[in-house]
Formats: C-alpha cells, sequence, structure tokens
C-alpha cells in the first residue's frame, strides 16, 4: 500500500499524490484556503448530533487498538445503542433522513 510504502522508505508525499491515493481528502492552493476548509468541516461536524460525534471519535480511536474486527464491530454496536436509548432519538431520525434525501442517498 501507498501507507506502507511511506513508512519503510520514508519518502515524502506531496498534495496531489495523497489526494489521488486517498491519504488526504483534499488539496489547497494557500493556508487561508485550507483554514477556510477546516472552519467550514469543524461547523458541518457540529451540525449533527454532539454525542454522536463524540461516540464516532471513540469508536475510531478504540478500532485501532482493537484484537479484532469483531471487537470492533462490537464496539460500533455499543455506540449505536447508546445512541437509541439517549434522548430524543426519533428527531435524530427525522434529521438524517432528511439531509439523506437532500444529499441523494
Amino acid at each position: 500500500s501507498v501507507a506502507s510504502e511511506l513508512m519503510f522508505t520514508g519518502r515524502f508525499i506531496m498534495g496531489e499524490r495523497a489526494v489521488s491515493t486517498k491519504l488526504a481528502s483534499e488539496m489547497f492552493p494557500n493556508q487561508e484556503a485550507m483554514e477556510a476548509a477546516a472552519q467550514k468541516l469543524a461547523a458541518e461536524m457540529l451540525e449533527g448530533e454532539v454525542n454522536g460525534l463524540r461516540l464516532t471519535k471513540e469508536c475510531i480511536q478504540l478500532s485501532v487498538d482493537a484484537p479484532s474486527f469483531e471487537n470492533a464491530v462490537a464496539m460500533e454496536d455499543r455506540q449505536q445503542i447508546l445512541m437509541g436509548i439517549a434522548g430524543d432519538w426519533k428527531s435524530r431520525i427525522a434529521k438524517f433522513s432528511a439531509a439523506a434525501k437532500k444529499s441523494k442517498l
């Protein structure tokens, strides 16, 4: 993989190759454009359910050290159950459905 190649060789990767190999999601012409995009992304993340964001971040971090795929899936199942029993889950489902329709999922 590209990640393995970079780790084994110590080579640097430039923006265009990082984007084309999916190691980066976007490339920006300058620092200001990058900071503006980061602010927009952070704002978009905060528009969603804050607990969902927190649990997703936690799950990603814990999955890195998960002893197996099954353990990682079990963690995700746990997060889904916690979100399902916490607070007003019906409004979260409605909000997600509306966003899915808007983006034509």
